[in-house]
């Protein structure tokens, strides 16, 4: 049985992922699809580029143990669209969207499909953010 992972938040989104791979073990899955933003949407929704390029992230995704699928986003993110596209269980994104009226609307929409929406606390320890401003070099200023 596959689960299918999403996340969208602006925390760095490989450990929720793993966590969220973690969860779909504990609920029986031996497998799981992974979706990620392209890098335009990123652009779109965080102002700046991906700290990973898109086939870059989906490389690193498909060798995670577990992974058997990994999708690109390349339009609209709507969780409920995509789970018209391809049914999943669960959705896991940032806390940052918990408090969101339409993030609230459509967890209570894909709760009447059957599936939901998790919400990860937000780790300021771990961020893209982080990872970007500490990366930079002297070049990049």
């Amino acid at each position: 049985m596959c689960g299918i992972i999403g996340f969208c938040g602006n925390e760095e989104a490989v450990p929720i992922l793993l966590e969220g791979l973690e969860k779909l073990e504990y609920r029986g899955y031996d497998s799981a699809g992974v979706a990620v933003l392209s890098d335009e949407l990123v652009m779109k929704f965080k102002n700046h580029p991906p700290v990973i390029p898109l086939a870059e992230r989906m490389e690193i995704l498909a060798n995670v143990k577990g992974v058997n699928e990994v999708v690109a986003i390349e339009d609209d993110p709507s969780r409920l669209l995509e789970h018209s596209r391809r049914p999943f269980d669960c959705f896991f994104s940032g806390d940052d969207y918990a408090g969101n009226e339409y993030w609230k609307w459509e967890k209570e929409e894909l709760r009447k499909l059957g599936a939901d929406i998790v919400f990860f606390p937000y780790t300021k320890e771990q961020s893209s953010t982080m990872i970007r401003r500490k990366s930079k070099t002297p070049a990049d200023s």
